[in-house]
């Protein structure tokens, strides 16, 4: 097979991936719940085996793909995910969900650091943020698709959407392995006598950079800080509409397609402000970039604090709608203003790096929100959620402060010199 262009394979991987996670995850804690039996705090669990997975073999992962080569990185770490979320779909047995994600996050950490900066080193870091925008947009389109197929295939049998997402999420792996090229990376030459000494070497580079930077610790603590957040929030949303909400009823289907249409909502809310973003924002504009990503951040936090407090579904759905709005930018905005400011030959390191201080504020936080929500109240863990994420907004302006200084400091004219 003929290899494809590097932003192609990306937007097939990211459409392929969206379209696995909907149909694999739409309705995975009902699954969970009603199928396997698992409790708030167990859901929550299943989430911390994960990341304390991701959290341990992250940067070893990154430093691999840094040493070694991302393609081969991300070919394995695929298959991997696929393998773990069919693992979970044919095995409805507490246990296996707890093996199945950890073996999730193990082969996550193969994809996290190497994708992005195969992508980067493939088109060059001054046009990702286009393709990150428009990555979306097709990541929200097939999410829509299997959004739909989930609350289809759900209603036959609860494991089915799982079972399926993960033999796609295996086809996933066969296409890059025959159509996914690497022609912009360029290891430094290894020795074979001495392996670990190389690995080492490409942890320090990648530590070095991050210390030198202005931005980059920044950008760390958000990771940690959407970690502490984050995890108990996904896990448990779904929970809470269920615990605290009546479903309207709609033609007579169970409450699970309600969760489809949710998904298939949020997807559209997505594409379309995808579209507008990518028309009338500058994310070229690195000012311009912070400001936005500082703007969605604070609407994103908003949405969750009006999750927590809804009152009737309708004032739920309506702010999961707003989440979903503010998330959808978050991430291009996010990697338009990162990507240029690390160096080609540690750049999986440093995403690695920045993905394993995710994970283990996941770890931390997600049991901490699962207890909150067993022990005191779901409402009280949605609220709690916005809480850890407040911090964010802090280290952004701190982010956008640098980039305007350096902006300032590019445009100021030099003094003219004496004759």
């Amino acid at each position: 097979m003929q290899r494809l262009s590097a932003s192609l394979v990306y937007l097939i991987l990211s459409g392929g991936g969206a379209l696995v996670g909907a149909l694999a995850y739409t309705t995975a804690a009902v699954y969970f719940v009603t199928m396997v039996g698992l409790n708030p705090l167990q859901l929550v669990l299943v989430g911390t085996v994960m990341e304390l997975t991701t959290m341990v073999f992250e940067l070893p992962t990154g430093v691999v793909a840094d040493t070694y080569g991302r393609r081969l990185s991300v070919i394995i770490g695929t298959c991997i995910v696929g393998a773990a979320t069919l693992f979970q779909g044919v095995m409805p047995f507490t246990w296996a969900i707890l093996l199945g994600s950890a073996l999730w996050g193990f082969g996550y950490t193969f994809i996290s650091g190497a994708l992005d900066a195969w992508l980067t080193d493939e088109i060059g870091p001054d046009h990702i943020g286009p393709i990150m925008v428009r990555s979306a947009q097709v990541g929200q389109c097939c999410g829509i698709v299997g959004a739909a197929l989930c609350a289809l295939l759900a209603g036959v049998w609860l494991p089915l959407p799982m079972i399926l997402g993960g033999v796609i999420q295996l086809c996933l792996g066969l296409f890059l392995l025959l159509a996914m090229a690497e022609t912009g990376f360029h290891p430094v030459p290894r020795s074979v006598q001495a392996p670990l000494r190389d690995l080492a070497a490409t942890l320090h580079e990648g530590l070095a950079t991050v210390r030198r930077s202005s931005v980059l610790p920044s950008m760390l603590g958000v990771s940690l800080c959407v970690g502490l957040a984050l995890e108990g929030f996904h896990r448990l949303q779904e929970a809470h509409l269920l615990a605290n909400f009546s479903f309207p009823v709609l033609f007579g289907l169970p409450p699970v397609v309600w969760f489809g249409i949710i998904s298939i909502g949020s997807q559209l809310a997505g594409i379309i402000t995808a579209e507008l973003f990518g028309r009338y924002v500058d994310i070229s504009n690195k000012r311009t970039a912070g400001q936005a990503l500082l703007l969605s951040q604070a609407t994103f936090i908003i949405a969750l604090i009006l999750f927590g407090i809804a009152p009737r579904f309708e004032y739920a759905l309506g702010a999961l709608l707003l989440s979903a709005v503010a998330g959808t930018v978050i991430g291009p905005l996010d990697q338009a203003i990162l990507a240029p400011r690390i160096e080609s030959r540690s750049r999986a390191t440093v995403l690695s790096l920045r993905s394993m201080t995710n994970a283990f504020g996941q770890t931390i936080g997600g049991p901490t929100v699962g207890a909150v929500g067993t022990f005191i109240s779901l409402r009280a863990a949605m609220l709690g959620s916005a809480l850890l994420l407040a911090p964010t907004l802090g280290f952004y302006r701190h982010i956008l402060r640098q980039i305007t200084t350096e902006q300032g400091a590019e445009v100021t004219p030099s003094a003219p010199s004496e004759v």
